[in-house]
This record gives C-alpha cells, sequence and structure tokens, in this order.
C-alpha cells in the first residue's frame, strides 16, 4: 500500500480546487473594479495639484476636502515630484503602477522569506493579493498607500524575529530600520507644517 492511499479525496484535487477559486477570485476583482468607473490615476492627480501649487508657493493644503485635498505630509511630495517627472501622463501611470506591484511583490515574497515559506506553499498569496479588488481600485486611483505600506514592510522585517534566514542578520535589520523609518515616517507620520 502507498502512503495516502487510504485517502477519501486524491492529492490532485485540492489543488486544482485552490486554482479554481484563485481564477474565480481574479476574475470578480478584475470585474468589481472595472465596474467602478473612476479615472485613471484620480487621486495622483489631486496629489500632483498640491504639488504644483506647493511649487507657485501656495499651501497644498489650500483644499480641504477629503477626496479632493491632499491630506498628507509634505514629504510625500517628494514621491509625487519624482513620479510628476515622467512625460507623457499615460506613461507615468504605467510606471506608477508598475512600481506599485513591484513593492507588493516584493512584500509578499518578504513576507515568506521573513516566515520561512516555500514558493510553492504561498505561490496563491500573489494572486489573492493583485487579484483583491480594494487593490486593484487603489492601484488604478494612483493613491500613495502602497509606498507608505511598503515602509511599514521594512519596519517588520528589519526588526528580526520569524523562522526565516534571508533577514535575519543585524546588517540586514540595521539598514532596513533606517530605510523603514524614512520611508514611512516621511509619507504619513511627520506632522505637517
Amino acid at each position: 500500500m502507498q502512503p495516502h492511499e487510504d485517502r477519501l479525496v486524491p492529492g490532485w484535487i485540492v489543488p486544482c480546487l485552490l486554482v479554481g477559486y484563485v481564477l474565480c477570485y481574479l476574475v470578480a476583482g478584475v470585474y468589481t473594479e472595472s465596474r467602478l468607473g473612476a479615472a485613471l490615476m484620480q487621486d495622483f492627480v489631486h496629489y500632483q495639484n498640491a504639488f504644483f501649487r506647493f511649487e507657485a508657493g501656495e499651501s497644498p493644503y489650500a483644499l480641504r476636502h477629503v477626496g479632493l485635498g491632499f491630506l498628507y505630509p509634505l514629504p510625500a511630495l517628494f514621491i509625487v515630484e519624482a513620479f510628476s517627472l515622467i512625460k507623457p501622463f499615460n506613461l507615468m501611470a504605467t510606471v506608477y503602477i508598475a512600481v506599485n506591484v513591484a513593492l507588493i511583490i516584493a512584500m509578499v515574497y518578504g513576507l515568506t522569506r521573513h516566515y520561512g515559506f516555500r514558493l510553492r506553499q504561498i505561490w496563491w498569496w500573489y494572486p489573492l493579493c493583485l487579484g483583491f479588488a480594494p487593490l486593484l481600485e487603489t492601484l488604478h486611483l494612483g493613491q500613495i498607500n502602497f509606498i507608505t505600506l511598503f515602509g511599514i514592510f521594512l519596519l517588520f522585517v528589519g526588526r528580526g524575529g520569524g523562522g526565516g534566514t534571508a533577514l535575519r542578520s543585524r546588517r540586514r535589520g540595521f539598514m532596513f530600520s533606517g530605510a523603514d523609518q524614512s520611508v514611512a515616517s516621511a509619507v504619513l507620520c511627520l506632522p505637517r507644517v
């Protein structure tokens, strides 16, 4: 008798069900995002307007309405400025979304390494993260949230612990802890001037 020969469910059925679920999840996420109808990079345009006001010597906080106004601390405008240099608008939107997707993939990878998982154990995390409808909407709107989240992620992995070995050395922990504080605090934690 072979190991696991007495199973009620064949060994291939669970992976097939997981793949089917992930595909349905991705289709539902893309469908949901496509129905919302907001303009591409709508929030980023608000951030850019605040940056342009700041460059002109005006207050970036002149508009105080949620949805139209810039409500982040001033150092967040450094990120907006960097992406605003890319022309034309569609290229900037593509690069901005690609950078955010790369950060999401890096965070999922970093967490798997931090806890000692292997890709074959958690491959389905990637489509679940990237197919999540609120994530797709955040990317579509051009929000700055994933850049901020990456700073928090660096704070998390830079502190050591967990089962993984890739991020455990003191030197890497020190490097990450400096980067995390720079990114996270610059975007969200510094007081407004």
